[in-house]
């Protein structure tokens, strides 16, 4: 089962996206911080992280991002630098355009 950690402050955005992956069959944990994650014994298949939130230059995430695919929703407006090893995702975004956004990453991983 693939494992994607989905981290940011926002709980009702953590636990929905949670649930729409766990639907399909995914292991999705919910943390709050990029810390409580990399306390994790798992590693993940892809990380998605609330840019808005969390300090995107940490290092965990460079260290997943050399086997898993790391997704940020950004705020758009301000500003947030990109790591290059990171995908975005602008807000608005809806959980449903999330939730799409991951799947394709986890193709190829037994569900």
């Amino acid at each position: 089962m693939p494992v994607v950690f989905v981290i940011g402050r926002d709980w009702t955005v953590r636990a929905g996206v949670r649930a729409e992956l766990l639907e399909a069959g995914v292991d999705a944990l919910g943390f709050e911080t990029l810390e409580d994650a990399d306390a994790a014994a798992r590693p993940p298949d892809a990380v998605l992280v609330d840019a808005s939130s969390a300090d995107i230059s940490h290092p965990a995430l460079r260290r997943w991002a050399g086997h898993a695919a790391v997704l940020a929703v950004t705020s758009g407006v301000t500003g947030e630098a990109m790591p290059d090893f990171a995908q975005a995702l602008r807000r608005p975004v809806r959980i449903a355009e999330i939730v799409t956004a991951v799947r394709p990453i986890l193709r190829g991983h037994a569900a």
